[in-house]
């Protein structure tokens, strides 16, 4: 029985040498590649989220450069603003006109939408990747600035929010026009 044992045993440690060389014959070092992506601050409630690989907060070079404002239109022309997967809006700060239309494209793949509390809740409805959604500011819409925000779970809480600031069309057109 013993030297049934000791041919078990070594047929045992043969095949387990015989494992390790073709697995470290097979992992050739330096080939391989670590992905990490960057996670967001995880905001309780909020579905998970991967930052952009861009610069920080999704803001280009050149507009980091200091181009300051944001979106301005006179009464009748059209703000753009995106929202991005950085839980941002791309720009934050928009200046309108009431009667101006402001539109939305979600640039990234998780929803978002644009909800400004004091002029009627959620103006823009959830919006998948790619997608886009206009809204007109209301004619009696009161001039002053108005906060915006995402409402999916935790994307405010995160610094998904930006200012309205809503003007009279005359002060939001190039001089000369707008004027009797």
């Amino acid at each position: 029985m013993s030297t049934l044992n000791r041919r078990r045993f070594s047929l045992l440690g043969i095949g387990g040498f015989a494992s390790v060389a073709v697995v470290g014959c097979g992992n050739e070092v330096g080939n391989e590649v670590a992905i990490q992506p960057t996670q967001i601050t995880d905001v309780p409630g909020a579905p998970p989220t991967l930052a952009d690989m861009a610069t920080p907060g999704g803001v280009s070079e050149e507009e980091d450069a200091g181009t300051g404002g944001g979106a301005e239109a006179p009464a009748g022309e059209e703000v753009t603003v995106e929202s991005l997967d950085t839980l941002r809006y791309d720009p934050e700060q928009l200046t309108a006109s009431p009667g101006s239309v402001i539109t939305m494209t979600n640039v990234g793949v998780v929803q978002h939408n644009f909800v400004v509390d004091d002029l009627g809740g959620e103006v823009i409805p959830l919006l998948n990747g790619g997608e886009s959604a206009s809204w007109t500011v209301p004619a009696d819409a009161p001039l002053g600035d108005h906060v915006f925000y995402c409402s999916v779970p935790g994307h405010a809480q995160a610094g998904m929010d930006g200012t309205l600031s809503l003007v009279e069309a005359s002060a939001a057109a190039p001089s000369g026009e707008g004027e009797a």
